[in-house]
């Protein structure tokens, strides 16, 4: 886990996995616990490899690949009608409550397709299934919200053996590992109850924006992430959309005021917990509001000798883009010109100030990206005065 999470995310994934693996025990130690597991689905396979009796399974419903959909199992299905199949399953597989997750993600949706199933069925391998005990009831429901979330999306595109390497394709063994909270404990938590409600609420109807911000704040609350680690998470499932077109495009497109203003309240978050040991000081950061065509975001931390929160202000800039870079370079003594040809980002430092100068593509001003320059500019101003 811990090597793709360095491949594929940066110093704070990698600090989200650790808190995450060392406070909670996997889903699959935490279903071992309730006698069951996390199992493949029937193979019905060619004629000719039809050789296993499949009679105990005649009369159930019959779950199929296009049938599942986020939380919701269709209240009628066909009947399977097979005698023989290549690999049948033992019966207890198909018993409810039954929690189920889609092998393949949803063309261009990166959360995982999740959902329970009150009565018994068949389902084939397009899905892995948990059989869990009748008292579980809950449990089950609330796993199928957590297993939709953003936090799962984000642990999956960090861990998953094939997600992430433009395979849509979630293994059963990877959501074996994802890092799951005392079951019983959570479900009678209020993020708990708040993740049941959502859950039973969304069995009827498409999930919408607002509910599945809604779902991810209660399973944040639920694990108990702090305001960084959320901003981690959400990134995660913006760059789990980047296997689809359709996300990929978006995380090239220009980066507008609105992310780059968001990247700098990031950023000075975690100023302002540094600074708030002494509560003398305070950052603010200036956001250049530059042209859409523009190839280039900048943004300039200053230290002021003021207490009080930090505070982000757009300013137009006095001229085009070589303007500012050139008045920039002029005061902080640094040709930035040179400079960028060698370097996709920058991060200049001055007397009490940090300018950083980026690509405007907006996967270079995520929340994440913010957490990691902030972490950089403490280390080398640590650094500095060390020296």
């Amino acid at each position: 886990m811990r090597l793709k999470t360095a491949a594929f995310g940066r110093g704070r994934d990698l600090l989200l996995l650790e808190m995450l693996t060392s406070s909670h025990d996997s889903l699959g130690d935490r279903l071992d616990a309730l006698g069951t597991a996390l199992r493949d689905g029937l193979i019905l396979g060619l004629p000719d490899n039809q050789t296993r009796d499949a009679t105990h399974l005649r009369g159930l419903e019959f779950l199929q690949t296009q049938d599942l959909r986020p939380f919701a199992v269709p209240e009628r299905l066909p009947r399977f009608k097979q005698d023989r199949a290549q690999w049948p399953r033992e019966r207890m597989t198909y018993q409810a409550p039954l929690l189920l997750v889609k092998e393949f993600f949803l063309n261009g949706e990166p959360r995982p397709v999740a959902a329970v199933a009150g009565r018994d069925l068949v389902f084939t391998d397009a899905f892995f299934g948990a059989a869990l005990p009748p008292a579980q009831r809950e449990a089950a429901h609330l796993l199928a919200g957590v297993l939709s979330s953003a936090l799962a999306s984000w642990f999956f595109i960090m861990t998953a053996s094939e997600f992430g390497l433009w395979k849509r394709r979630l293994l059963r063994q990877d959501a074996a590992l994802l890092p799951t909270p005392d079951l019983g404990q959570a479900v009678r938590s209020e993020p708990g109850r708040r993740i049941l409600e959502l859950e039973t609420a969304l069995r009827t109807r498409p999930p919408n924006d607002t509910d599945w911000i809604s779902l991810d704040e209660a399973v944040f609350d639920l694990y108990g992430l702090d305001h960084a680690d959320r901003i981690v998470a959400r990134d995660g499932l913006f760059r789990a959309s980047w296997q689809w077109k359709p996300g990929l495009r978006a995380s090239v497109q220009p980066a507008d005021i609105e992310h780059v203003s968001a990247y700098a309240r990031s950023f000075l978050a975690t100023i302002d917990a540094w600074l708030s040991a002494r509560n003398r000081r305070r950052m603010r950061a200036e956001v250049f509001d530059l042209p859409q065509r523009d190839p280039l975001r900048v943004v300039r931390f200053v230290l002021e000798e003021i207490p009080g929160p930090s505070r982000v202000e757009v300013l137009e800039p006095d001229g085009d883009l070589r303007d500012l870079l050139g008045r920039i370079g002029m005061r902080l003594n640094v040709r930035l010109a040179t400079s960028l040809i060698g370097e996709r980002e920058l991060r200049v430092h001055g007397n009490n100030e940090v300018v950083i100068i980026k690509p405007a593509g907006r996967r270079h001003w995520m929340g994440v990206a913010a957490l990691e320059d902030a972490d950089a500019v403490i280390a080398e101003s640590v650094a500095g005065a060390a020296a």
